[in-house]
């Protein structure tokens, strides 16, 4: 018979499983935000198909600016492409 311990054990890690699960999708739909295009920027990493190169963004952010500062200078963007940017850079990193 199992003891209450071993079966909250248990639940946690099923819970971790799932939220690993949950997680993995999420990376991939902010990684879907970053695109390639060899007529942009001759194919550096860009936000969504547009003229903003994702090395910028982190630049910006290196540079002490503010998510509020690139977003307010840039109507279009979204929170999710600077999150996107960032995952982009810590996965290059690790390569």
């Amino acid at each position: 018979m199992a003891t209450a311990y071993a079966l909250d054990m248990q639940k946690h890690v099923e819970q971790r499983k799932r939220d690993k699960g949950r997680d993995k999708e999420k990376e991939k739909l902010l990684l879907a935000r970053i695109t390639r295009n060899r007529k942009i920027f001759g194919g550096l990493p860009i936000i969504r198909g547009k003229r903003l190169a994702v090395q910028t963004i982190i630049d910006f952010l290196e540079a002490g600016n503010s998510q509020k500062d690139i977003l307010d200078g840039y109507d279009w963007l979204d929170p999710e492409d600077i999150q996107a940017c960032l995952l982009h850079q810590r996965q290059q990193a690790t390569k």
